[in-house]
């Protein structure tokens, strides 16, 4: 009933873009949650391990739940990998026919549809209707669970992935390091394919989706501090600083000036035990832990980014205002425009 009710096809919604178009670069940080900042900051632990990330979210637009650093809460259907990007990228849950195997988790074998969410209209379709470059980078075997279908199919987006890097010899055949290569390399393809994209001279449309932070504990790269007992926290700390990095890095490029950049986690972590009593996806009384989410360069200027109630359904309306479209209603799919005053349906 909610769907049939509340939902905004964002094939009919009257979207108006400036004349002048934004770039937008959207990475989607796996795991990445606000409970991995100290609670202070609005996390769940005694230190801070992403410090970096605190930062980027502390000077530019960070929507929270509380006067700190709390983002996005998750909706039933949108908490692992494929549902978070969907929801992210079109304001809708991934509600599949067995939401849970026998094992516990979650289906995972959307890629053995022909057709991924026929009718569903996401944000690489409506980028790709505005004349911009759809591009998605990932360091692992990107058709698992769908994902190719979901964006080739929503949006033509070009991907490169582990399989093109082995087939481009980047990398040797049979190449492992997580689940395909580790997030150094792709932060350095990434300033490779930017720089290209932003070449050509037309509106582009930047996704990447990092993998180092997955649950089991992480992968330990080279760069991999040894600042703390747990490895998952020294991953953590590794990852905050080349994403800190890699930002830095944009910020210094031509293109930046009219470029936005959205960083999202896909979902919570879901690392046994590493937040003790604070289970995954589940509320216990008013902690419910939370995604972390900013965004950088934009024009628009929220009208209110504290104490919201929102979930990550909510970011596909929002990354489109904060590229400086107007959306009639500012809803799409379930999702609402945060940067407008209008209420979210959480």
């Amino acid at each position: 009933e909610l769907i049939e009710q509340e939902y905004v096809d964002a094939a009919g919604a009257n979207i108006s873009f400036p004349a002048e178009k934004r770039n937008l670069i959207f990475i989607f940080v796996e795991s990445a949650e606000t409970s991995f900042m100290d609670r202070g900051n609005g996390g769940l632990l005694e230190e801070n391990v992403i410090p970096e990330m605190t930062k980027l979210a502390k000077e530019n637009v960070s929507f929270s739940h509380s006067e700190l650093l709390e983002g996005a809460a998750v909706a039933p259907a949108c908490g692992w990998t494929m549902a978070g990007l969907m929801a992210q990228t079109s304001g809708m849950p991934l509600k599949l026919f067995k939401y849970q195997d026998n094992t516990g988790g979650v289906d995972n074998s959307m890629d053995k549809y022909a057709a991924f969410m026929p009718g569903l209209t996401s944000l690489g379709e409506i980028l790709e209707e505005e004349g911009y470059h759809n591009f998605f980078l990932a360091g692992s075997d990107f058709a698992y669970a769908g994902r190719k279908d979901y964006f080739m199919q929503h949006g033509n987006y070009e991907i490169w992935d582990y399989n093109d890097a082995v087939a481009e010899g980047r990398i040797p055949e049979n190449y492992e390091e997580g689940w395909g290569f580790e997030d150094a390399k792709l932060y350095a393809y990434a300033k490779e394919k930017l720089t290209a994209l932003a070449e050509k001279g037309e509106p582009f449309n930047f996704s990447m989706l990092t993998a180092d932070t997955h649950a089991g504990g992480g992968y330990l790269c080279e760069l991999c501090p040894e600042t703390y007992e747990s490895r998952y926290a020294n991953v953590w700390a590794c990852a905050s600083r080349q994403l800190y990095d890699f930002v830095e890095w944009i910020k210094s490029q031509d293109f930046y000036e009219n470029t936005v950049i959205c960083i999202t986690g896909d979902h919570s972590s879901m690392q046994t035990g590493f937040f003790e009593d604070y289970e995954y996806d589940k509320h216990e009384g008013d902690t419910v832990r939370k995604v972390y989410n900013v965004f950088i360069n934009t024009k628009e200027e929220p009208v209110n980014m504290k104490n919201r109630k929102f979930t990550t359904l909510d970011i596909f309306p929002t990354v489109l205002a904060g590229m400086g479209a107007k959306i009639e209603g500012e809803r799409l799919g379930i999702g609402t425009n945060l940067f407008s005053e209008a209420p979210t349906l959480a």
